[in-house]
């Protein structure tokens, strides 16, 4: 029996990776073990799916995913993309019916950091953020939820499952968490977030849009509007990401996130050249990063 072939094509910044997978149409094959190795479908959650596949085609080397949206990914796609292109006078909008890809949501962030310096472009992510509470929601959040271990542990399993859409499977590890304000120097809790492999800097390849778009303004909803302690701690290197509840972040302008340079793979990078480290001479910072004190 000769089973069906079908090709996954996924689209990633301008380069296309195919995937074959192959399907059983009745017969026994024991030629899928082979393939069944190379290709893994874990269920998350209830939201989405997340195929993951090695590509050998990248030019960051790295393998990239391939998620497969459900509703709920899809309606925050559409929501984010179109309170951004309302945010930043972007022009093209979504219909709900007709919601964006995740390609979209990124052309989209591109666009927004195109008409924009680097403050303009983390508030209007946090604009989007506080336009989904109700007027009184941070007020509320701060009696409902006080500086506590118990909180952090909350908000920590929370974000796992709401943020998945945007930056894909997470798990949670207990840690002492540095942090002031139990006047203990640290608090032994599970309150940190990985990110296995940032989809939204995967996709994107953008070092800015990574601290712009989101660190910076997540950092900023939490500390100065909910009044809960988190630092998020990207890894530019093999694309992962910590949210660590209760630890208190230091200012921007002196977080070690913006001397990151620009990645090779991101489609506005500048500056590049001797990114592999081979001339020795360090690369300056990421064009698109607020400046740094450091």
């Amino acid at each position: 029996l000769v089973p069906r072939a079908r090709l996954h094509v996924t689209r990633a910044r301008g380069r296309h990776h195919g995937c074959v997978v192959l399907e059983n149409d009745g017969g026994g094959l024991q030629g899928l073990q082979k393939q069944q190795k190379q290709q893994q479908t874990r269920v998350l959650s209830p939201l989405r799916r997340v195929r993951a596949f090695s590509s050998s085609s990248s030019s960051s080397g790295v393998g990239k995913s391939h998620a497969e949206d459900g509703p709920f990914a899809r309606f925050m796609l559409w929501l984010f993309t179109n309170k951004m292109a309302d945010s930043l006078q972007i022009e093209k909008k979504y219909p709900i019916n007709e919601p964006p890809s995740y390609d979209d949501f990124v052309d989209t962030s591109f666009a927004a950091m195109a008409r924009a310096g680097p403050k303009e472009q983390s508030q209007a992510s946090l604009d989007i953020m506080l336009s989904m509470l109700p007027p009184d929601g941070p007020a509320v959040f701060r009696k409902l939820f006080p500086v506590a271990k118990w909180s952090c542990e909350l908000n920590a399993a929370i974000t796992k499952w709401v943020f998945a859409w945007m930056v894909g499977p997470m798990t949670l590890e207990e840690r002492d968490v540095p942090n002031e304000w139990s006047g203990e120097g640290s608090t032994r809790m599970k309150s940190v977030v990985v990110i296995e492999k940032c989809r939204y800097l995967e996709e994107s390849g953008c070092t800015g849009m990574c601290v712009n778009l989101c660190k910076a303004s997540t950092q900023t909803f939490f500390n100065d509007h909910f009044g809960l302690p988190l630092t998020v701690k990207p890894n530019h290197e093999d694309m992962s990401c910590e949210f660590i509840f209760g630890q208190e972040p230091p200012p921007l302008e002196q977080d070690e996130a913006l001397l990151f340079p620009c990645r090779v793979d991101c489609k506005t990078a500048r500056n590049c050249s001797g990114a592999d480290g081979s001339d020795g001479a360090p690369l300056p910072p990421c064009h698109k990063l607020p400046a740094s004190n450091l």
